[in-house]
């Protein structure tokens, strides 16, 4: 492989046939605009600890990407970057990660999520699973009392995305918190799990919910207002 680098700037990627994989040097700290344009053999990139941008279009139409290595030193990140990689459903970004497993990828603007965590500001209109899941990785992360705000406004509807989704993880992880279950809405997500349960979903998930239930409520009873 072959890189194109004037003043830290990696300006052109010169693919060679056969190359899957690319990692780009410490001696880059910005990827330039279309740098890695149309390299449609790449599946694998690992940006170097130097870089702090990724320009307009730097790997627009890699249609076999699925793995990129972002480095926390990367601020900036055109909405655009990534566009047409199909095959790309997780991108770290600004300390997290940009889930796309649930939709389509190329309906993230990476600008609006990193004006999101700049402003702390979650009433930014975005679709939901790009928002539920920065915000739970905020609060998760770093018990950011913003995110936590938020996530008490809507936690019916998030805690019902993760469920949907399978991610017994995050499911776990905000009910251990302690922030967001009380005996007002704790029978509603005993429910909902039951009836994804009952649809295909994660026996796993209601089982815990369940579990947690007794746990923490253990005056409430346990069989009144359950759906079977």
């Amino acid at each position: 492989m072959a890189f194109e680098i004037e003043n830290g700037v990696l300006k052109n990627y010169i693919e060679e046939p056969g190359v899957t994989e690319v990692v780009i040097p410490d001696s880059v700290t910005s990827i330039g605009d279309s740098a890695f344009y149309k390299c449609e053999s790449l599946t694998s990139v690992t940006i170097g600890k130097n870089v702090t941008s990724i320009g307009n279009c730097a790997f627009e139409y890699c249609y076999s990407l699925t793995t990129v290595t972002i480095p926390d030193s990367v601020t900036d990140v055109v909405d655009d970057a990534f566009w047409g990689c199909s095959k790309l459903k997780k991108l770290p970004a600004f300390g997290y990660i940009i889930d796309g497993s649930q939709w389509n990828f190329e309906k993230v603007y990476s600008s609006d999520v990193k004006s999101m965590l700049e402003n702390k500001d979650y009433s930014v209109k975005m679709d939901h699973p790009t928002k539920f899941q920065f915000v739970a990785q905020v609060f998760l992360k770093d018990s950011q009392p913003e995110a936590e705000a938020y996530i008490k406004k809507n936690i019916t509807k998030i805690l019902k995305y993760f469920i949907d989704i399978d991610d017994y993880t995050t499911v776990k992880g905000l009910l251990d918190s302690d922030k967001f279950a009380a005996k007002r809405n704790i029978t509603k997500f005993v429910n909902y799990a039951i009836e994804h349960t009952q649809n295909g979903g994660d026996m796993q998930i209601q089982a815990y919910i369940m579990d947690y239930k007794s746990r923490k409520f253990p005056d409430f009873d346990q069989i009144k207002n359950l759906k079977i």
